[in-house]
């Protein structure tokens, strides 16, 4: 499989502060026809980037499952919702059923993605609402235990 990203990817590795954060989100397919599509799972959040994130899970989804998110970070009461579309998901380990899937989100808290994503001069990188909705809400968490 060829990588297709436009932006780089950010590890979600919470090493760097204080105290462990783990990103998790609960995610439900949206397609109409699916087994699962009322069937609310949850994930742990592995990486993300302006546009996508990648979350380990113990189902496969295909390419084109359309996915309504929530975001949850310990920390913090609200969660952040999402819409994306999984681009691939492939096993994580042989023999066990846990799978990486990669999504596009399409949307932060109603807000369209690709109309939040610039060019961050001073730490030049991409930046969006999906960077911002994650690793954003790591810096408050850092800044607020100190």
């Amino acid at each position: 499989m060829t990588d297709q990203r436009q932006f780089s990817r950010q590890s979600v590795d919470t090493s760097d502060f204080m105290y462990p954060v783990e990103s998790q989100i609960r995610y439900r397919l949206k397609n109409l026809f699916s087994l699962f599509a009322w069937r609310p799972a949850v994930a742990a959040v592995k990486n993300v980037s302006a546009e996508g994130l990648c979350f380990v899970s113990n189902r496969r989804l295909k390419p084109g499952d359309r996915l309504d998110m929530e975001l949850c970070l310990p920390g913090f009461k609200e969660v952040v919702r999402m819409e994306g579309e999984a681009r691939w998901s492939a096993q994580s380990a042989a023999g066990e059923k846990i799978y990486d899937t990669g999504v596009r989100v399409k949307t932060v808290s109603g807000k369209s993605v690709p109309e939040t994503v610039y060019f961050d001069q001073t730490y030049h990188l991409y930046w969006s609402a999906v960077l911002e909705s994650i690793l954003g809400r790591f810096r408050v968490l850092q800044r607020d235990k100190q």
